[in-house]
């Protein structure tokens, strides 16, 4: 028969590792919420810091880097509409802009 201090340290630790699971950053809400209210560079900005901060965590940076990407593309159509409409000046305002949220983007 199992000893019940057994069973009582194996619930503990299923607890603990549960808990660790569900704890979120306050910074994670934040930004995610940024993103849903349409303040994408805010959002942004909060959702970096986060993934730097936590390099290790898969969900923050994986979300960061699908953030980033879909506001990206959006403002690429955006500045390409720009560019078919004549409107040199504002494409070049969206790409620069792109520029400096996605550094890598060339």
């Amino acid at each position: 028969m199992a000893q019940p201090h057994r069973y009582i340290f194996a619930t503990l630790v299923i607890a603990l590792l549960l808990a660790a699971c569900a704890t979120t950053a306050p910074e994670f809400t934040q930004g995610k919420h940024l993103m849903e209210d349409g303040k994408v560079d805010e959002g942004l900005v909060v959702l970096e810091k986060l993934a730097n901060k936590n390099p290790k965590n898969a969900e923050y940076r994986s979300y960061y880097f699908r953030q980033r990407e879909a506001a990206v593309q959006a403002w690429l159509a955006q500045a390409d509409d720009a560019r078919r409409l004549a409107e040199t000046d504002q494409a070049v305002k969206i790409y620069q802009h792109i520029q400096l949220v996605d550094k890598g983007n060339r």
